[in-house]
């Protein structure tokens, strides 16, 4: 059940304020005080303005909903007729009643939802100025058929998705533009490059992150967005300046679970903006490069949320105030203002038109979804292994709206097993987790957890697998059988306090939650070590990794060392076992050379403009926000004039490294590496690790090598040639050493989603943590020429140089933040790789 919406809006008007007409509401022009599309407009003057018509309006609402990393409010605003003002919260019951999140039969008659997101890159700057223009018209009219648009529909406009982008562009803009702007495609501001201002603060892509809601602008969004469950859902963009308007329908491949009635409504918006563009001789394109798919975007995650989600994409990224284009056409911001504007205000008129069969294909979707599921499963069951990765899961769903029970003790179930991948029978175990398809949100649980996804067209936009099970590292059943529950989940209690006279606290390392744990103890100065074999204590095995905290350790420096053990355990939600002696039953004694001390690691991450923005970026959320330890950012130019010594730990995130680290810094960092110094490259970064000489042994696997005798392919094949050769993102099993401390944690083995063609050799002297080979391919999208030249490929890897390490993780563990089961090898990397002997 969704929760009741505390304090449903701020009306910022009120019986107090003096109601302005609609007639005395000054323009976006006139309140600025610049024509809109002169000049760029900075997010707390677009709040400025939205506030300002919140407040002299009767059409509007305003919400708060959030504030972005930098603390920019995120708002909504609700427009329609004082009427509907006066009924919002019925409006949001009702709708709810149609999605079955609420019980009870909806009105038919009452207003549908239109929602309209935008900004949600801060480079594609067009849309937060046509937001408000179209405001403005909404607010304004006195039309008497766009007043009945407003008395059928309640529009929600969320003006700006990404208000630490948009400033950040639009100050560099003012900053690099002169006193008139430049047509000049080659003048400076049209060539905003690294960490530009697309992406939020922590250089994400939030347009990418509408299904895992890794940042706190799509965490309030999301939220939002489920009290409310619109009809239709837009998100306005920009592309290459160059590019004419693109609008839905959308492109191939389109998710199987995405309904015939969907894919037409969208088709009628775009002849409804057809119209209006052919008017005035604009061009445009339809059903063309952007897909359906993936999950976590603006357009598909509405449209499996029961919505008609759509893209609407501008020309205009770099395009400043005004561009001569390729066809010596000048392209200004006031046209991009105009065409969003057009397309925002048909997207309106358009769902009128439908309004009747919209409201009741909508209200059908979601019932068939509760009584009769599409899809091939009706049941999952989630395996509880013991580790707090099941939990991890569990929340994530709930964030969803998807609710999950206990699984039916001691039943057999027979289905796909995501970690066999093959079909299997399996016995219900007490712990165990049903997530039933039987529910509102089935569609979008049959997306996330889709095994397979089945691909109409090869050429895709994004990655092509993401099931859950693989994401999170959750065991899970997927079976066709219908399963009823055995009642509603409920937190397990732990009340567990310190044991009289214990000799020391062990606890499993097989979660990220664990790491999570760790770091705080590392904050709050304690003592840890770490077993490097399977110890048993009180008939319970605990594998290599497990982290045990000695009182003869930090019983000197806190004598509460216990207590406060306990309370950051309860915080994290760990469960310590006590020891009672340090004579072991099975393993090895506490005093033993196999029980190791870990010493805090001090952590810098390199950055420069040759480094991926993306990857610094993950890099840096890991640390700041998932596993909450603090690190330097470190300019790589700056390497060779500061003391390297300093830190244990240098992490190279993916980039090109040749010109930004010279031999000096080369140098350095062989000399700071062999005097115990440990290197971790990621991704592309290996590309650059042979330049260690004779302490690397990594090397490219020359199967990947296209045959350059082959014979050319046909032109209009190009495109499908090359992603012949490439791996836009697939599921991959792995043979991975779950003894080495890079693998802890790992002893289900590791799950590596392809994202990249690059292919490395096994190491020749070192470990080879982790290695996949084409057989291990489990699901999504790989080309056929890059399969072909797999053979067993390193995927995560240890070398020792001197007293120092090196690590290679070739893959981006990190990726966009939700790859919560990969997450605990960079933990691994970085607090145990080099405590190694």
């Amino acid at each position: 059940m969704i929760r009741k919406l505390c304090g449903l809006l701020l009306i910022l008007g009120s019986s107090t304020l003096q109601i302005t007409t609609a007639q005395q509401l000054s323009s976006p022009s006139e309140f600025l005080g610049y024509p809109l599309g002169t000049q760029f407009t900075f997010h707390h003057q677009i709040l400025e303005y939205v506030n300002y018509i919140a407040e002299n309006s009767d059409r509007v609402s305003l919400k708060k909903i959030g504030k972005s990393y930098e603390g920019r409010d995120l708002v909504l605003l609700f427009i329609s007729t004082e009427k509907n003002q006066s009924q919002l919260e019925t409006i949001r019951i009702n709708n709810l009643k149609r999605a079955k999140l609420v019980d009870g039969n909806a009105d038919a008659t009452m207003p549908i939802i239109v929602w309209l997101s935008y900004n949600v890159h801060g480079n594609e700057a067009v849309s937060s100025e046509a937001a408000l223009q179209t405001l403005y018209e909404l607010v304004s009219t006195q039309d008497p058929v766009k007043l009945q648009w407003l008395s059928e529909t309640l529009v929600v406009m969320d003006p700006c998705l990404n208000p630490d982008g948009r400033d950040r562009y639009v100050t560099w803009y003012k900053q690099t533009k002169g006193i008139e702007s430049n047509l000049d495609p080659n003048s400076r501001e049209h060539d905003y490059q690294w960490a530009s201002g697309r992406t939020n603060h922590y250089y994400f892509d939030l347009n990418r992150d509408w299904a895992w809601m890794t940042q706190i602008e799509t965490q309030a969004r999301i939220e939002n967005y489920s009290e409310w469950m619109p009809q239709v859902h837009v998100d306005f963009h920009e592309q290459g300046y160059n590019e004419p308007y693109y609008f839905a329908p959308a492109a191939e491949p389109i998710h199987p679970v995405v309904t015939g009635f969907q894919k037409t409504f969208q088709a009628e918006i775009g002849a409804n903006h057809a119209r209006y563009f052919d008017e005035k001789s604009w061009l445009f394109f339809t059903r063309q490069r952007f897909d359906l798919f993936y999950p976590s975007y603006g357009d598909s995650w509405p449209t499996f949320n029961g919505s008609i989600g759509m893209t609407y994409e501008q020309g205009g990224i770099n395009a400043g105030l005004q561009v001569i284009k390729e066809t010596s056409d000048t392209l200004r911001l006031t046209n991009r203002i105009e065409h969003h504007y057009t397309t925002g205000i048909s997207t309106i008129e358009a769902a009128v038109k439908g309004k009747q069969e919209l409201e009741k294909q909508f209200t059908d979707y979601f019932k068939k979804s509760v009584e009769k599921p599409g899809g091939e499963y009706k049941s999952y069951i989630l395996k509880n292994t013991g580790s707090e990765s099941l939990q991890e899961l569990m929340s994530f769903l709930k964030k969803q709206g998807i609710s999950c029970e206990k699984a039916p003790n001691g039943k057999s179930v027979t289905g796909y097993s995501y970690f066999s991948d093959k079909n299997e029978t399996y016995k219900i175990q007490t712990g165990d987790i049903l997530v039933s398809a039987y529910q509102a949100k089935s569609n979008l649980l049959t997306v996330l957890f889709d095994p397979k996804p089945s691909l109409s067209d090869s050429v895709t936009y994004d990655i092509t697998s993401w099931a859950l099970p693989w994401v999170f590292g959750v065991e899970t059943i997927a079976s066709n059988q219908k399963l009823n529950g055995d009642g509603e989940v409920t937190q397990t209690e732990r009340s567990a306090s310190p044991v009289k006279n214990a000799q020391a606290y062990i606890f499993s390392w097989d979660s990220f939650t664990d790491a999570k744990f760790l770091a705080d103890l590392y904050k709050h100065d304690f003592r840890i070590r770490q077993t490097e074999i399977t110890m048993q204590i009180n008939g319970q095995d605990f594998k290599p990794g497990a982290i045990l905290v000695l009182k003869a350790d930090n019983m000197n420096q806190n004598p509460n060392y216990d207590s406060e053990l306990f309370a950051i355990a309860e915080k994290f939600g760990v469960e310590l076992h006590a020891i009672s002696s340090g004579y072991v039953e099975k393993g090895v004694d506490l005093g033993s050379s196999d029980i190791k001390f870990l010493k805090k690691p001090s952590i810098a991450v390199c950055s420069s403009d040759d480094i991926n923005s993306s990857s610094v970026g993950e890099v840096w959320h890991y640390f700041d926000q998932l596993l909450g330890y603090p690190i330097s950012i470190i300019e790589a130019s700056s390497i060779n004039r500061m003391n390297i010594t300093m830190y244990d730990v240098l992490i190279l995130p993916s980039g090109s490294y040749n010109e930004v680290l010279n031999d000096k810094v080369v140098a350095k960092l062989k000399e700071w590496v062999t005097n115990g110094g440990t290197l971790i490259a990621l991704n592309s970064a290996n590309n650059w690790m042979s330049k260690l000489g004779d302490l690397s042994t990594l090397k490219r696997s020359e199967s990947n090598n296209v045959d350059s005798n082959a014979v050319p392919g046909m032109y209009a094949d190009r495109e499908r040639n090359y992603i012949s050769a490439s791996s836009p993102g697939a599921y991959f099993s792995t043979k991975t050493d779950a003894t080495h401390p890079l693998a802890y944690g790992y002893s289900k083995g590791l799950f590596s989603l392809r994202l990249n063609e690059q292919l490395y050799e096994p190491l020749k002297d070192g470990w080879n943590v982790s290695t996949i080979s084409k057989e291990n391919h489990i699901s999504g999208f790989i080309g056929s020429v890059l399969k072909k030249n797999m053979k067993t490929n390193l995927i995560a890897g240890n070398e020792k140089a001197g007293k120092g390490n090196l690590v290679y993780i070739t893959e981006n563990i990190l990726f966009r933040a939700f790859l919560y089961h990969n997450q605990l090898m960079m933990a691994n990397a970085v607090f145990f790789v080099g405590q190694t002997r």
